[in-house]
C-alpha cells in the first residue's frame, strides 16, 4: 500500500530517529563501503564505529555488526567493484499499476548480465512466496530497464549460507539449478493481482480481521475502523 497508493505507516511519521535496527545499520554500512570501493573488512569496521556515533543510531549493537561484517567480507570480498551499483532504484508500470522498490545492490557478471543481492538480517529462512515476490519484482524492474539478470542471491547474514538462484532466459528461476524455484511471468501475474486487490479493497473499504494477530505489525491502524483513535 505504500507504493502502490503512496498511504504513509504510522513510522513515517516519526522524525525522532527511535527505533534504530541492525538491519537499516548494515543495508547502509554496506552501501557505502561498496560505492567507496572498500578493499579490506577494517574499513567496513573503522567506518562502522564512525556511523555508531550518530546518535540515530543509538540501541544498535556493535559487536553485532562487526559479526555481520565478517559473513559479509567473506562472502563478497571477491564480487564487487566499480561497476556494481547500490540502492537501486526500480519504478516501473504494469496493467496501469505503477510499482516501485530499490535492490540492495546489482554486479556486472563477466558475461555482461548483472546478479541481484539482497542483504537480509533474519534469523530464520524466507519463504519460497516472499523471496519469489521481493527478488523476481527486482529482476522484473531491472530487466524493463534493460538489463539481462542471471543471477538472484539472498544473502541471509545470519545464517549459514546464502540463497543463490540462476535465472533461465524463459524467465524459470532456480536454486542452483535445483527445484523450489518460480518463474518471473508467474510473479509479474500475482504481483498484478495483488495491487488489483489493494485498489479494489481502497476504493471500497478493507474487511475487518477477527485475528488481533494479524494487527501486531500492522503500520496502517490509523485507517482502520477496528481502531478508532481520537
Amino acid at each position: 500500500m505504500a507504493q502502490l497508493l503512496q498511504m504513509p505507516e504510522r513510522g513515517d511519521f516519526d522524525m525522532s530517529g527511535g527505533g534504530a535496527t541492525t538491519g537499516s545499520f548494515v543495508h547502509k554500512l554496506f552501501e557505502c563501503g561498496v560505492q567507496s570501493g572498500f578493499n579490506s573488512k577494517q574499513k567496513f569496521v573503522e567506518h562502522a564505529l564512525k556511523m555508531i556515533k550518530d546518535p540515530a543510531w543509538n540501541g544498535v549493537d556493535i559487536d553485532d555488526v562487526n559479526s555481520l561484517i565478517d559473513v559479509f567480507w567473506e562472502r563478497n570480498k571477491d564480487k564487487y567493484d566499480d561497476k556494481s551499483k547500490t540502492e537501486v532504484k526500480l519504478s516501473f508500470e504494469i496493467d496501469g499499476f505503477r510499482f516501485y522498490g530499490i535492490a540492495d545492490r546489482i554486479d556486472v557478471l563477466a558475461d555482461g548480465s548483472v546478479e541481484i543481492i539482497d542483504y537480509k538480517t533474519n534469523k530464520n529462512t524466507i519463504s519460497l512466496k516472499k523471496r519469489s515476490w521481493q527478488l523476481g519484482f527486482y529482476a522484473i524492474g531491472l530487466q524493463k530497464m534493460g538489463f539481462k539478470v542471471s543471477r538472484l542471491t539472498l544473502d541471509m547474514l545470519r545464517l549459514e549460507k546464502p540463497v543463490e538462484m540462476n535465472v533461465g532466459d524463459d524467465g524459470n528461476v532456480t536454486n542452483n539449478g535445483r527445484g523450489s524455484g518460480f518463474n518471473l511471468e508467474d510473479v509479474k501475474s500475482e504481483l498484478i493481482e495483488a495491487a488489483k486487490s489493494i485498489a479494489h479493497d481502497y476504493e471500497h473499504e478493507f474487511d475487518v480481521t477477527g485475528d488481533d494477530n494479524n494487527c501486531r505489525f500492522c503500520g496502517y491502524k490509523f485507517y482502520c475502523p477496528k481502531f478508532d483513535e481520537d
